[in-house]
């Protein structure tokens, strides 16, 4: 399939039936640009060759001339960075911040107020605060973070090895949901920040933030939390974890303290 309207570049648009079984989806071309050879293969139903000409990439007046690409396999998204080969990135993630707020209250960010820790009380929202911008498009003027592979945290009591970990979802592939129901991966992921409005989308340099917490909901019902209620009171570390897919790794911890006397 392909669709070629001249006169919105954003909608122009084909799809691939690979012999891998995937679907391959790429937009945004410019208007009349696609091959003639690849027209001629849609038409007579023929096999288009890897490396194959398909189309000319649009313009775009912002300057931020790019493709999408889509790689689907039965219902799931495949993670095309899980496969892009060579994978060029060489700096590990960054973790800006790790932050606690009351549960389903962002409003209310629990701080350190003094001491050396940060005091928590019953049901905790975490929100850890990642850049990882790769090399390639920095180079090219662009400072966009993308997405991490894993991500996963930890909480350990201060004093003993008792430690707990809790996973998130690593990323070789999405779940359709997230894509047609944008709700359910904005229950887990923002690109501003989820309680105030300090964060800019437009202005670098930016971070992605992933509310760790809902991932720990049974039922998927995107309403996780951390609660505090049925830790011992007392001072614990909670380290966060992030690896990219060139399998760099970094970590960032705080130590908070429980009290729900």
């Amino acid at each position: 399939m392909f669709y070629d309207d001249s006169y919105d570049p954003i909608n122009n648009i084909t799809e691939i039936n690979g012999v891998d079984g995937l679907l391959y989806t790429y937009m945004h071309f410019a208007r009349n640009s696609i091959d003639v050879n690849y027209q001629l293969a849609y038409k007579n139903k023929t096999t288009v060759q890897v490396g194959s000409r398909i189309g000319q990439l649009a313009r775009f007046a912002s300057g931020y001339h790019h493709l999408h690409y889509q790689i689907l396999k039965g219902d799931v998204y495949v993670n095309p960075l899980a496969v892009i080969a060579p994978h060029l990135d060489t700096k590990p993630p960054e973790i800006w911040g790790v932050h606690f707020v009351a549960w389903n209250d962002g409003s209310r960010e629990f701080t350190a107020q003094g001491v050396d820790c940060i005091a928590l009380q019953d049901r905790v929202d975490i929100v850890a605060e990642i850049n990882d911008s790769h090399e390639e498009l920095v180079s090219l003027g662009r400072s966009e973070p993308v997405w991490v592979y894993d991500l996963w945290w930890e909480v350990c009591s201060v004093g003993s090895n008792q430690c707990t970990l809790h996973t998130t979802h690593q990323f070789d592939e999405m779940p359709t949901m997230w894509g047609a129901m944008r709700f359910a991966a904005n229950r887990y992921y923002a690109n501003r920040h989820p309680w105030n409005s300090r964060s800019s989308y437009r202005n670098p340099p930016r971070a992605n933030f992933v509310l760790l917490t809902n991932f720990d909901d049974p039922l998927n019902n995107f309403i996780g939390h951390w609660d505090t209620n049925d830790m011992q009171n007392g001072t614990y570390t909670v380290t966060v974890t992030a690896e990219d897919f060139a399998h760099h790794t970094t970590t960032h911890s705080e130590r908070v303290c429980i009290d729900n006397s």
